[in-house]
């Protein structure tokens, strides 16, 4: 085998995975709800995530403070049933979820988020084994120096978190926000990786 081979072989399997993550990203794009395209009074429906349900988050964002409780999306209703995605502690990342008898919460993986800079996220709620995940920038949190993995496993009589309340969003609040994207669905890993490639222009 000649020298140059192993390099030839290297570019074929980068451009396969290339090809891999945009196939990815179009049949995301095929399901998914832009928020942008959407009257103010949008109302977010999740289906029945004690009967399987799942939904996905999907953005770009860029934060002028890591300071924990800053609200990014929320559809919270004054029953407290709704979603929430906002800053967490130590520059993460927190989901909050509530059917209006119990509720959920996950922290993406600590110290990724920057402020002054753009980041991709995408949160990932599963309702058949009640996994609620991050992917953040192209790389499947994976728990850090901090906890052993990077998922985290939501209360099993969680039912539906659709508040009937519009969704708001941060916007003002030193929180920019290039693309919002829903899902009613689980993403997969590599879908959301092929988000985070196709860039956020």
């Amino acid at each position: 085998m000649s020298s140059g081979q192993p390099l030839v072989l290297v570019f074929l399997a980068i451009k396969m995975l290339q090809k891999t993550a945009q196939k990815s990203a179009r049949a995301a794009s095929r399901d998914m709800i832009r928020f942008w395209e959407l009257p103010e009074s949008f109302l977010l429906e999740v289906d029945d995530l004690r009967e399987g349900g799942g939904f996905s988050l999907d953005l770009w964002l860029k934060l002028e403070s890591l300071e924990e409780g800053q609200m990014i999306a929320d559809t919270t209703a004054s029953s407290g049933v709704g979603l929430r995605l906002c800053t967490g502690p130590h520059g993460t990342l927190r989901l909050e979820m509530s059917d209006g008898r119990s509720g959920s919460y996950w922290d993406s993986d600590a110290g990724l988020l920057q402020t002054g800079k753009w980041h991709h996220a995408a949160v990932i709620v599963d309702g058949g084994p009640k996994l609620i995940l991050f992917v953040m920038d192209g790389i499947l949190c994976d728990g850090g120096e901090e906890r052993p993995f990077g998922w985290g496993r939501f209360n099993r009589e969680l039912r539906s978190v659709t508040s009937g309340a519009p969704l708001r969003t941060g916007t003002s609040r030193g929180i920019e926000l290039a693309v919002l994207r829903f899902y009613n669905r689980a993403l997969r890993t590599s879908e959301a990786v092929g988000n985070f490639q196709a860039g956020k222009d």
